[in-house]
């Protein structure tokens, strides 16, 4: 596995990069990887693109989610907070306070 890392990172193909890692369920290296790289928008959509609804761990989207509420975005923060399955949090980050 690391040799096909190795190979897109070599290429500097960073989105295959993490859709491999995606793909081989190790979800934290791809987390780790997306947020080094400024690409953690794509990883959130390639976590949900690449799992159905069955094979989805919402655990997977509660660290996407924390990063976007760090960064301010609650826009994207609300979108996996809501796959991450806190309802709660969704209704929270769409009150208009948090669009100021």
């Amino acid at each position: 596995m690391t040799h096909i890392l190795r190979f897109f990172q070599g290429l500097n193909d960073i989105t295959s990069a993490i859709r491999f890692l995606v793909l081989s369920k190790c979800s934290d290296e791809a987390f780790d990887l997306a947020r080094k790289n400024g690409k953690m928008p794509l990883y959130g959509e390639i976590l949900l693109d690449t799992f159905s609804e069955d094979e989805i761990k919402p655990q997977d989207f509660v660290s996407v989610a924390t990063y976007f509420d760090n960064e301010k975005n609650y826009l994207l923060a609300g979108k996996y907070w809501f796959h991450a399955r806190e309802y709660q949090k969704v209704i929270i980050l769409s009150l208009p306070i948090h669009f100021y």
